[in-house]
């Protein structure tokens, strides 16, 4: 079984007080929306990346936002 924390968007605003001004995250976009839903929109992925991107916005308005991981399950191949 796994337990995953899913961090919210207080969370990414204290990352945000917390880091010197030039610091950015890179940040992997959550397996529920890759692996789960395997990027189906009609499986909901676009609702659930929608929901991150929203989480993660205020390293966004930061300007500390820097890549975003996606990694697919080797069966998408």
């Amino acid at each position: 079984m796994k337990i995953l924390h899913v961090h919210d968007k207080r969370h990414f605003t204290a990352m945000v007080r917390a880091t010197p001004d030039d610091f950015q995250f890179s940040l992997k976009v959550p397996q529920t929306v890759t692996y789960d839903n395997r990027l189906d929109i009609n499986k909901g992925a676009a609702a659930l990346l929608d929901e991150f991107l929203e989480k993660i916005s205020p390293l966004k308005y930061a300007n500390k936002l820097g890549a975003e991981l996606i990694q697919l399950p080797p069966s998408s191949l």
